[in-house]
């Protein structure tokens, strides 16, 4: 009788255990399925859309007590914060993407959330702690092998680039980086089409741009190399590319090609999120028409852009200034439990030596 009801046990803990783990799989299957959508929510900038479901993204990881979902979970956040230019929520999220992938010694995470918070840091000024997270991420990269290496390097070059234009260091030395940044990223195969494009649109489109100050004629000959990786998912990526290559026009005094190519891309810009690129093409629409001749139109676009700068330098200096505290303060949490740490450990010591002394003392009296 007691083995039947043994196995009948048995069989029921089985059954349980199967059926458990037939259930965290569905679960995990089912994060996935919704970060991938997510994902996909963020690339294609509906924000709104894309915060809802990351939260909500969060919140599973959270019922799940799984450290790894939550990290996704708050990447994707700071994702989103980033291409608002919104530096303290990107930092903050980003901070806790970073705690979660360490707490689950996820490499991966790690890493792309360290990538994230040195943007954020490269925007507000602060070069050293950008710095020290790229030297972090260079030890981690040298933990992968293969495509996935080469992708991870790609990104960390591409971020180091951008700190050294931060920096304003040379055009010369900023694309010694980029075509390293290139190197890697052409040994990369992406199975994601967008993505190819976005990032061979950005790598190719900033090497231009550096080269504008050197060699005028390469600069134009990496902006064509960009134009045939445009992709009507990345709008952003698309309108930097057009005011690139239109002020190469306005230079050219082909101002007419500039007025061109700027009337179709600005109307999209302005039904966008993209302020900071509007006002910039504003800026070299104004020089294409004043130099065809066209001043009334010259002045028109020139109002339009300083009514533009004015309104978002106060957010950005705004977003920037928030971030900047925010910082600090945590800077300054951190040395304070620093310098709390050595007497923690000398009061340690102290209680452990009177409890050892108290130990002796009763020893010898009970021998006594």
């Amino acid at each position: 009788m007691n083995l039947l009801v043994r196995l009948k046990n048995t069989i029921f803990f089985i059954l349980f255990l199967a059926l458990f783990t037939v259930s965290y799989a569905q679960s995990n299957q089912n994060f996935d399925k919704l970060y991938q959508q997510t994902a996909k929510l963020v690339d294609d900038e509906k924000f709104k859309n894309a915060f809802d479901q990351a939260l909500n993204l969060e919140n599973i990881g959270n019922q799940n007590n799984n450290n790894l979902q939550i990290s996704k979970a708050n990447y994707l956040l700071a994702s989103i914060f980033k291409k608002q230019e919104n530096y303290l929520q990107t930092i903050k999220y980003a901070t806790k993407a970073k705690e979660f992938a360490t707490l689950e010694n996820n490499l991966e995470y790690t890493i792309l959330s360290s990538e994230l918070l040195s943007w954020a840091y490269v925007y507000i000024g602060f070069f050293d702690e950008a710095n020290s997270l790229l030297s972090d991420i260079d030890s981690m990269i040298n933990q992968y092998s293969g495509k996935e290496k080469h992708f991870l390097t790609y990104k960390k070059l591409y971020r180091e680039a951008s700190l050294l234009r931060r920096q304003n260091e040379k055009p010369k030395a900023i694309l010694q980086v980029y075509f390293k940044a290139l190197k890697e990223i052409n040994q990369y195969d992406f199975s994601n089409i967008h993505h190819k494009n976005e990032n061979y649109l950005s790598l190719y489109n900033n090497i231009g741009r550096n080269y504008k100050d050197i060699n005028t004629d390469s600069s134009f000959v990496y902006f064509e190399k960009a134009t045939k990786f445009k992709d009507n998912s990345d709008e952003r990526g698309n309108a930097d590319l057009d005011a690139n290559i239109a002020a190469y026009f306005v230079d050219k005094k082909e101002n007419k090609k500039a007025i061109e190519l700027l009337n179709k891309s600005i109307p999209t810009l302005i039904k966008s999120e993209h302020k900071f690129l509007t006002a910039e093409s504003y800026k070299v629409l104004a020089d294409a028409y004043k130099n065809d001749g066209n001043l009334a139109k010259g002045l028109e676009y020139n109002t339009l852009y300083l009514t533009y700068k004015d309104s978002l330098n106060l957010k950005r200096n705004q977003s920037v200034n928030e971030a900047v505290e925010y910082v600090k303060k945590i800077k300054h949490v951190e040395k304070n439990t620093d310098s709390k740490l050595p007497y923690t450990y000398i009061i340690a010591g102290f209680i452990a030596i009177i409890g050892l002394i108290i130990i002796i003392v009763l020893k010898k009296k009970k021998s006594n």
